[in-house]
């Protein structure tokens, strides 16, 4: 995530300049959802970015193997903070107009995937030996750190 300081610098660099006409909102997506987010304390997209730091196919690879040989409980969780959290930069990128993320939604449809597998419990560890979840279909998309 995103430090205060850090966060509260970009807040008050924003918030000191003149007002944003429309046109210059769209120029400024990260920085408004920096400025948006930093009075929260919390920036979905920064904690997303934080969380992958690179490939979507490692993040998803180490969430699945910490379920098959961990606590279940514990790693459904892992799982169900990281869809929330996707969904959640999902939200705040509709909001401001920004609808291009196709790999954004292949995180989530990937995540997804995995949350149903174990609700209809699915052999996680079968179907990961045999190639057969989502992520590891798909192409290896990269996040990394937004600061």
């Amino acid at each position: 995530m995103i430090s205060e300081s850090l966060a509260s610098k970009k807040f008050r660099a924003l918030s000191i300049k003149e007002p944003v006409s429309v046109d210059t909102v769209e120029d400024h997506t990260d920085q408004i959802l920096v400025a948006s987010t930093a009075s929260l304390g919390h920036n979905p997209r920064a904690a997303l970015g934080h969380r992958i730091n690179g490939s979507t196919r490692n993040f998803l690879n180490t969430l699945v193997m910490q379920y098959t040989s961990g606590s279940k409980e514990e790693s459904t969780k892992a799982i169900r903070d990281a869809l929330v959290l996707a969904e959640e930069v999902e939200d705040t990128k509709r909001k401001l107009g920004d609808t291009s993320s196709s790999a954004l939604r292949q995180l989530i449809l990937c995540l997804e995937d995995l949350l149903l597998r174990i609700f209809e419990d699915d052999d996680i560890a079968l179907a990961h030996t045999r190639g057969l979840l989502r992520y590891q279909a798909v192409p290896d998309l990269m996040f990394y750190r937004f600061e």
